[in-house]
């Protein structure tokens, strides 16, 4: 007898979230949650499943926690410190320890206290950290993340130590454009890397070694510069 095999089908749109089951033994059957199911807004940027089992969704406008259920939204509230730091959230990431990390458009990074249900915003004493696009962990437990205009950083949750990555002419690990749309990890912690403009690149601190692709005339070279999103392949470690 085969086993019937489901899956979980997440689409996140401009419009709202369609979640949905396909079974090899059942047809395709999809239910579409907006704001009239609880929704703070159906401009959607990222959606995380965490280890708990929780589904996260960051919107425009608010973060939502979704149980299968019900919704929880989370927003800035400027009577409390402790609050959302920005309700345009744009990156969601869950570290190797279980903390749900979370990239605004505006208020910087920050972590989750699910203990409270509190929001820990991080300080990297740099300028520029505000507008985070995307966020990682390497091998040494170090995240990463990209922005809009400040680069690329790297942050020591232990230690709370940070270094900015950018288009600095004086930094040897120089990038080609400060504005970060993707980064992937690899096993050694070198990192690829997806600009808007600047094409792609691969970073490798330990090395001291970036090496940029872009478009050019050439027929094999990328085929625009402009990288949305980059991804290694499922076999790789």
């Amino acid at each position: 007898m085969k086993k019937s095999l489901k899956y979980l089908l997440i689409a996140f749109t401009f419009q709202s979230l369609t979640c949905g089951v396909y079974s090899q033994n059942s047809p395709h059957a999809f239910e579409r949650l907006t704001i009239n199911d609880g929704l703070s807004n159906n401009s959607i940027n990222s959606v995380l499943q965490t280890s708990d089992g929780y589904l996260w969704i960051a919107t425009k406008d608010g973060l939502n926690r979704f149980d299968g259920q019900n919704f929880v939204i989370f927003k800035n509230d400027p009577t409390s410190e402790n609050s959302l730091p920005e309700n345009y959230i744009m990156s969601l990431f869950e570290s190797h320890d279980t903390a749900l990390w979370v990239g605004t458009w505006g208020g910087g990074l920050c972590r989750y206290d699910p203990i409270h249900e509190l929001f820990i915003k991080i300080k990297t004493n740099f300028e520029n950290d505000t507008y985070v696009q995307c966020i990682g962990e390497d091998k040494s437990s170090w995240l990463w993340f990209g922005t809009y205009t400040g680069g690329l950083f790297k942050y020591n949750p232990v230690t709370k130590q940070a270094l900015n990555f950018n288009t600095d002419s004086n930094n040897p690990l120089k990038l080609t454009n400060n504005y970060i749309t993707s980064l992937t990890i690899n096993a050694d912690n070198s990192l690829w890397i997806g600009t808007w403009g600047g094409g792609f690149s691969f970073f490798d601190e330990q090395k001291k070694l970036v090496k940029h692709f872009n478009h050019t005339a050439n027929k094999n070279s990328l085929s625009h510069n402009n990288v949305w999103f980059v991804q290694k392949e499922e076999h790789e470690k």
